[in-house]
C-alpha cells in the first residue's frame, strides 16, 4: 500500500461513494470491523453507519479533504486530514469542518475518529440552510444550549 493509493481510495472510491449514495461499495470498503466516532462522540460500526445512510435521509453534496497526511505500516495505513463536509438531510443543510483519522487495511477502511475544528467556525458548522432559503441553527453540540 502507498500514499497514492491510500489518497485515491479516500478520495475516488470512498468520497465518491458517499456523493452517490452507493452503498454497495462503502460495504465493500468498510471492514467487518469499522468503527465510525461522529461528531457528537457517538459511535457507529458499519451497519449502523450504512442503515444510517440508506435509512436517515442523509445525503452528502461535497467532500473536501485537505492537509491530508498518509503513514505507511507494511499493508496497513493511517490517515490523518481536516475535512468539510456540505450535507443535507431532512431538508435541512449543514456545513461540517472536521479532523479525522482513518486507518486502511488493504483497501478496506477500519475506523475513522473525528474531531471538530475549534474556532470561530463552531457556530458557522452549526448554522443550517432550510431549502426554503432561511437560514436557521441546527441542533446544538452535546452539553450546548440552542441558539437563540
Amino acid at each position: 500500500m502507498t500514499e497514492s493509493e491510500v489518497l485515491r481510495i479516500h478520495t475516488d472510491l470512498f468520497y465518491r461513494a458517499l456523493k452517490n449514495q452507493a452503498y454497495g461499495v462503502l460495504e465493500k470498503l468498510y471492514s467487518d470491523d469499522y468503527l465510525l466516532v461522529r461528531l457528537d462522540g457517538s459511535v457507529l460500526d458499519k451497519q449502523d453507519i450504512l442503515q444510517d445512510l440508506q435509512t436517515n435521509g442523509l445525503a452528502f453534496h461535497s467532500i473536501e479533504l485537505s492537509r491530508a497526511k498518509v503513514r505507511v505500516y507494511g499493508p496497513t495505513a493511517v490517515l490523518t486530514g481536516e475535512g468539510r463536509t456540505v450535507t443535507w438531510r431532512n431538508g435541512v443543510e449543514a456545513h461540517a469542518h472536521f479532523r479525522f483519522i482513518s486507518l486502511y487495511s488493504g483497501a478496506r477502511q477500519a475506523a475513522t475518529p473525528r474531531a471538530t475544528i475549534p474556532s470561530a467556525g463552531r457556530d458557522q458548522c452549526r448554522k443550517a440552510k432550510y431549502r426554503d432559503g432561511a437560514s436557521r441553527n441546527a441542533s446544538s453540540l452535546p452539553g450546548e444550549k440552542p441558539a437563540p
